[in-house]
């Protein structure tokens, strides 16, 4: 039915289908959020405190950096997904070790040391997709819950 509208995101894309379930109003028939980035202010506040403000510059600077490496057509500039917090590697997610060992059990390695995990998966992606990240403080889809009507 071509009427109705279910709208389905995960992390970031968890908080935008909040919001656009909140603008699209009565057109949204339902709506699955996991795991929701819902307050980019808390997010920004938790990741200062928790990471240090030098680890977030490095994470925003590496993002610009291949922001504009894409502006002028170059091949991406890669960092960790995530890493464990003990560890002074960049990455977008800095995890207690006991999470960081949860998290790559569900990517099981295909060769050891795991350089590539099954169905490809592989603990990197471009900085570039920090970008978002750096405007995701005025993202607040928590203050939009109220408005969904799915």
């Amino acid at each position: 039915d071509e009427t109705r509208l279910f709208l389905w995101g995960t992390s970031l894309a968890g908080g935008h289908v909040i919001a656009a379930a909140a603008s699209l109003g009565e057109r949204v028939t339902g709506v699955i959020s996991q795991s929701p980035t819902l307050d980019g202010r808390a997010n920004l506040i938790f990741n200062l405190k928790n990471r240090g403000v030098l680890s977030s510059v490095r994470v925003v600077a590496a993002a610009l950096t291949d922001g504009a490496r894409a502006a002028l057509g170059l091949s991406p500039a890669y960092i960790a997904i995530c890493q464990p917090n003990d560890k002074g590697k960049m990455s977008f997610m800095k995890l207690p070790p006991g999470e960081y060992a949860s998290y790559l059990s569900k990517h099981p390695p295909m060769q050891d040391p795991p350089k590539a995990y099954l169905g490809g998966w592989q603990n990197r992606a471009p900085a570039r997709a920090g970008l978002p990240i750096v405007g995701i403080t005025k993202a607040r889809p928590i203050l939009r819950m109220k408005e969904v009507t799915a």
